[in-house]
């Protein structure tokens, strides 16, 4: 190395820069190589800048940073964020520690283990007790930043009881916290150009994380709920008598080995439609998202070919029946009806998840000393609980049984 050098940073996996490229190194890119001009830069640019395919997006750990010493005669093009250069120099590899503070161990462990959380599988340790002390523990947490005041905890545990809340909160599924005791304690991340960096990289991976574990868990226990009674999954809004129920779940008993490899057949195309949602709500995307029963018709069409596969079950009743000859008809309306309301709602809890183990995140960047508000919302997470938030004078948590 000779001459001035510009100093730049650039974050990679764990592969570095390849086999035999260590400090000292030169590295050379035939169509350039882009270099940030600051830790920060760096850093956003991994969590998925500007171009990256959903596919990417959150796909930034495991991280190591590098600073690189770049010739000035080999900048070949540059920006306020970054160097476009013919070859540049690895100076020095970073601890992570230099970015993410002294918590970085903690912040790994939590990226790490949100892909195995008891993603809405409750274990033996989802006592009613021990909830209602984790949901004290975040108000405590909360009381240090702004003044709240804690409710009382009511627990749900059929679909049907968290259907009907869940729609009452939708409007306002993002406000149950005191989002100004919240701001006051992420704020103080994102007034660091370096930590917000960090953060950028940590969020994404905590939010793809958790929507994938949760949209999994919820799909397994709403086919679960298939098999067990049509009367358990989460349905439309759409208002029917007492009668047309019951012609409704006849009908759809008869063809429930159909439905569920339509089910089956849908959840890979459902899972990537609603993930595109689900980052929409959470980028705050201005784009209009577009009506699920258009968005989620490739779904369908797969879960319609998966059943079509299966041999034809025999008609209770005679060839003539009106019923059973409706029976296919039904059983798509069915599926449709399920990705609609089941994506909708995983869209907005996953979105929640991210967000909820975000801030813990945060709160462990900037190593604060106040007692912490985001770990008991983890730890519920943590038990296959669902911490669904304040609704009127009351705090929901979500505890789905085993078989509902």
């Amino acid at each position: 190395m000779s001459g001035n050098l510009l100093r730049g940073y650039r974050c990679t996996g764990a592969e570095g820069f390849g086999g035999g490229v260590g400090i000292g190194a030169r590295i050379e890119r035939k169509r350039g190589l882009r270099v940030a001009r600051t830790l920060r830069d760096a850093l956003t640019e991994r969590a998925g800048g500007v171009g990256v395919s959903l596919d990417a997006y959150g796909a930034g750990w495991p991280l190591r940073i590098f600073e690189l010493g770049v010739p000035p005669v080999d900048v070949l093009d540059e920006d306020p964020a970054a160097l476009r250069a013919r070859g540049a120099y690895v100076t020095r590899e970073l601890p992570l520690s230099d970015v993410f503070g002294p918590h970085t161990a903690e912040v790994e462990a939590l990226l790490d283990e949100v892909k195995t959380v008891r993603w809405l599988r409750p274990g033996p340790d989802a006592t009613d007790t021990h909830i209602a002390e984790l949901v004290a523990a975040h108000y405590a947490g909360l009381a240090a930043y702004q003044e709240v005041q804690a409710p009382r905890v009511r627990i749900v545990r059929t679909w049907h009881e968290a259907r009907d809340l869940y729609r009452a909160m939708i409007p306002d599924y993002e406000g149950f916290l005191c989002l100004r005791a919240v701001h006051t304690g992420v704020g103080r991340v994102i007034a660091d150009t370096t930590l917000e960096g960090a953060f950028r990289v940590a969020l994404p991976i905590v939010n793809r994380a958790a929507f994938f574990g949760a949209y999994d868990a919820f799909w397994r226990a709403a086919g679960i709920s298939a098999a067990s009674g049509l009367q358990a999954l989460p349905r439309s809004g759409r208002a029917r008598t007492a009668g047309d129920a019951d012609h409704a779940v006849e009908r759809g008993a008869r063809a429930i080995g159909a439905l569920l490899a339509a089910l089956d057949g849908a959840h890979p195309l459902a899972r990537r439609a609603s993930w595109e949602n689900a980052h929409n709500i959470f980028t705050n995307a201005p784009d209009v998202l577009p009506n699920p029963l258009a968005h989620f018709a490739g779904a369908v069409d797969a879960g319609r070919t998966a059943a079509v596969a299966l041999p034809r079950p025999r008609p209770i009743h005679g060839p003539q029946c009106a019923t059973c000859r409706e029976v296919p008809t039904f059983q798509d309306a069915l599926v449709r009806d399920f990705l609609e309301v089941t994506t909708q709602i995983v869209d907005r809890l996953a979105t929640m998840a991210g967000r909820q183990m975000g801030w813990e995140v945060a709160y462990l960047l900037q190593d604060e000393q106040r007692p912490n508000p985001w770990r008991p919302l983890a730890d519920l997470w943590r038990l296959g609980a669902c911490p669904v938030g304040s609704l009127g004078d009351v705090f929901v948590v979500f505890v789905p049984e085993r078989l509902n």
